[in-house]
């Protein structure tokens, strides 16, 4: 005999089990919580942190505001070298909530206790109802203790959990007794207990409404609490209630419905959305590969995302769990009072689970678009700080176009080709389109606008692929419950289409790389011609140079056609299947003699609407992610590419404080320099072995750069010997402070080339940069002690010339060094 004698866990029937669970649910919660709040021993510290960090935001209100506190420290010269100091955050405690938590629960907490003592006075046969009473004062206990000891000035998550329970429990009893009453005709207990339940239902609402009105948030000392929804975002300061129906949004469409929106009428964006400190927080997340690093950054919204996913799709599909079940309470023709009871039961048990959804599905789209948001500005800011720190690959042209010019002279000769001869350029062919290092501008452009957003993308839809296979699941599970084995007989059509299935996804996946390779290249010729418009009209070559972008455009054009076409057959393929599936799953249940009911008809139609969406999303999410694996790909070996050194760039410079040049270091110049114009380096025969040795090593340390220097030439062939590359050599110069220096020449005789190489723009082989540059070090003009370059493209702005000269310098100008090539 169990707890409520031959009645099993699921019988609602009985109130004893209905009092089960209605101890036993928030009773578990309240242990949960007990044992995680235990102490860590020492050595599972460790463990227990490395597991928690997933689960940790990736950058909340008060580190944000900090973090642009520091920047803007940075900016103004500040010598603060704290980096976690926090803004003064006055957070009060209301103490009316915590009285108004304490009271109810102390309240609740005795009339529990009394109720369990009278249980256990009455005899034996009331003993598991006095247990259960504890069990529910205990858990009133803690929502006494939690305010007491931990007093929050926000929401606190785990009483409004408990509350939520408690409600659900409160509401379960009060419909369990109406229930019995209007259809089995069991009385109502007495009076004192029908207040006691809608008491404990009334006073439970109330401390959810006390909850959901607590601010999530609190403005620091820097925010002026009056400019909140006004210039300021109320995203961060809305109460609990305004964040769960996203009430906070709602001044502003209310705005836009009545009159045009103006910049300054659109508050500005919180300091947890914008890009100085999210890629500030990224930067100091260091993973082996990019892909772990975006994980790591984002861990926190995907995986609340991929939970909330999960339970949207649960509560969608209660949807015809309910249907059936309605459905087979009506369709009998004596119908007793009980099934139609039941059937509002079951209606209204669907419109819980529907609000539930729609609140679930609101949560984790916000989550995966802020994800995609931060995503985004992670990606483009390190694309764009790389800009600023990687080595000039600028002219170079690459080595498979040199050996393509050459192969297409040779190929013309010999029309007999071996088969280990066609395979070697069916692989390199195949390979032509990968990603490689030395990204020219057209490229970097690209990777910002296509790539980084591709990406976005696929994380603000990436729930669908999270929920399409336990779509699947949860679906076939029910038509296997309606029509048996018959519900599968479609899923042959699935098998069959497979294998075209699978060669259409790799023709897309090489269709993408190509279709980006000739997008970068079409990119890279407008930028050309843009920045030399002015010499293409001088020379009138403005034919050869449209018809060089219009032959690029050609290219692309081509396969964009490639990709329309493969998505064409790829989508036909998979709009046809979900309706054969459920056109042979029909006929087979029909052939094998069973018999098509309302009930079991209507319901599986349903279900086969509903899996029609996955079993169309799998497929094409699979081309998807194959295709933004391509363009991390391609960010990721932009982000590897071989950088400057610390000397040449005070980007890098973690530490701006940390060098001090020495006397030796004084001034600008080169000390028995060598330098090489910058190459792309591959190693082996796939290019995977990039250059793993750090650049500031190779660069600063003369020994290292020889021995590259002479690994590089021994890979040489004999032809590529020939052919011997520009180097400056043995170069020995200091320019004299406060004169100016001409440096003067033939053309080609590398002047251009000198001032790269003082700027450390070249590869350095042997010999040092003398360059002295201290950006914490100010004048007292204001000018920092940096090296300032103008090249031959002017760069000019819409004001007077005397502006473009000084630019940002005020009327304040100094001369420290002068170089110009003429």
């Amino acid at each position: 005999m169990g707890i409520c004698g031959d009645h099993g866990p699921l019988d609602l029937h009985s109130s004893c089990i209905r009092s089960a669970w209605s101890a036993f649910l928030p009773a578990a919660l309240v242990f949960t919580l007990c044992f995680f709040s235990i102490p860590v021993p020492r050595p599972a510290r460790r463990l227990v942190a490395f597991l928690g960090t997933p689960f940790k935001p990736f950058l909340s209100l008060p580190e944000a505001e900090a973090l642009n506190l520091q920047a803007l420290g940075k900016d103004h010269g500040s010598d603060n070298e704290d980096t976690h100091v926090l803004l003064e955050r006055p957070i009060p405690v209301s103490r009316w909530r915590t009285i108004v938590f304490v009271l109810v629960g102390t309240a609740q907490c005795l009339c529990w206790v009394a109720i369990a003592s009278y249980c256990l006075y009455k005899g034996p046969s009331y003993v598991w109802g006095g247990i259960f009473s504890f069990l529910v004062a205990i858990s009133w206990i803690y929502t006494v203790i939690r305010p007491i000891a931990h007093p929050t000035a926000t929401p606190p998550y785990d009483l409004f959990v408990l509350y939520l329970i408690l409600f659900a429990t409160a509401v379960f009893q009060l419909g369990g007794v109406i229930f019995d009453r209007s259809v089995f005709g069991i009385p109502f207990p007495s009076s004192l207990a029908i207040v006691g339940l809608v008491g404990n239902l009334v006073s439970v609402f109330i401390l959810l409404c006390v909850t959901v009105t607590m601010p999530m948030g609190y403005p620091s000392s820097s925010v002026n609490p009056k400019h909140i929804g006004h210039s300021i975002s109320p995203e961060d300061y809305t109460t609990l209630w305004g964040w769960i129906t996203f009430r906070w949004i709602d001044p502003l469409i209310r705005l836009g419905k009545h009159t045009t929106l103006h910049e300054k009428d659109v508050w500005n964006l919180s300091p947890t959305m914008q890009s100085r400190p999210i890629f500030a927080k990224f930067s100091s997340i260091h993973r082996s590969t990019l892909l772990r690093r975006i994980v790591a950054a984002n861990s926190f919204d995907l995986i609340f995302d991929f939970v909330l996913t999960l339970a949207s799709v649960i509560f969608n599909y209660a949807g015809p769990f309910f249907l059936k079940h309605i459905l087979e309470a009506i369709e009998r023709e004596n119908s007793s009072k009980e099934s139609r009871a039941r059937a509002y039961v079951y209606a209204f048990l669907a419109l819980v689970c529907s609000l539930l959804k729609a609140q679930a599905d609101a949560q984790h789209l916000w989550l995966g678009r802020r994800a995609s948001i931060w995503l985004r500005l992670e990606i483009m800011a390190a694309i764009y700080d790389k800009a600023l720190k990687r080595k000039d690959f600028s002219g170079i042209v690459s080595k498979d176009q040199k050996e393509g010019g050459k192969s297409s002279s040779s190929n013309g000769t010999g029309k007999a080709q071996t088969k280990a001869q066609k395979k070697a350029e069916k692989d390199k062919a195949a390979k032509a389109d990968d990603p490689k290092a030395g990204a020219d501008v057209g490229k970097i452009v690209n990777l910002m606008a296509g790539d980084a957003s591709r990406l976005a993308r696929t994380v603000s839809t990436v729930h669908i692929i999270y929920a399409a296979p336990f779509e699947i699941l949860i679906a076939s599970t029910f038509l296997y419950q309606l029509l048996g084995l018959s519900a599968f007989a479609g899923f042959v059509v699935l098998l069959v289409a497979w294998p075209l299935n699978s060669f259409l996804m790799r023709r897309g996946v090489r269709i993408q790389k190509g279709l980006l390779s000739a997008r970068d290249k079409r990119m890279g010729v407008l930028n050309e011609l843009i920045g030399a418009i002015k010499f293409i009209k001088f020379f009138a070559w403005e034919e050869r140079w449209i018809g060089r972008a219009l032959d690029a455009r050609e290219v692309e054009m081509k396969w964009m056609i490639k990709a329309r076409v493969n998505s064409v057959v790829f989508n036909l393929l998979w709009s046809c299947a979900p309706v054969l599936v459920s056109i042979i799953a029909f006929f087979t249940y029909v052939m094998t003699g069973h018999q098509l009911t309302i009930s079991t008809a209507f319901t599986a139609i349903t279900l086969f609407n509903m899996v029609k969406s996955p079993l169309n999303v799998i497929p094409a999410w699979m081309v998807q992610i194959l295709q933004t694996g391509v363009a991390l790909k391609r960010i990721s070996v932009y982000l590897e590419e071989d950088e400057v050194t610390e000397q040449v760039s005070s980007l890098k410079k973690s530490n701006p404080d940390r060098y001090h040049a020495g006397i030796e270091d004084e001034g600008l110049g080169l000390d028995n320099a060598t330098f090489k114009w910058n190459e792309v380096t591959e190693t082996g025969a796939n290019a995977k072995g990039k250059r793993k040795d750090s650049p500031s090593t190779a660069a600063t340390s003369s020994d290292d750069a020889s021995t590259i220097a002479e690994d590089d030439s021994s890979d040489e062939s004999a032809n590529e010997r020939g052919t011997r590359a520009f180097m400056l050599k043995d170069v020995s110069v200091v320019f004299p402070e406060g004169e100016l220096t001409v440096v003067t020449g033939p053309t080609a005789s590398g002047k251009t080339a000198l001032l790269m190489a003082v700027l450390g723009e070249m590869t350095l082989v042997n010999g040092r940069i003398i360059m002295s540059k201290e950006p914490s070090r100010v004048d007292e003009h204001g000018l920092m002690h940096c090296i300032s370059y103008a090249a031959q493209t002017p760069w000019l702005c819409h004001q007077s010339i005397k502006e473009n000269i000084l630019v940002l310098a005020g009327h304040h100008f100094a001369w420290q060094y002068g170089s110009f090539p003429f």
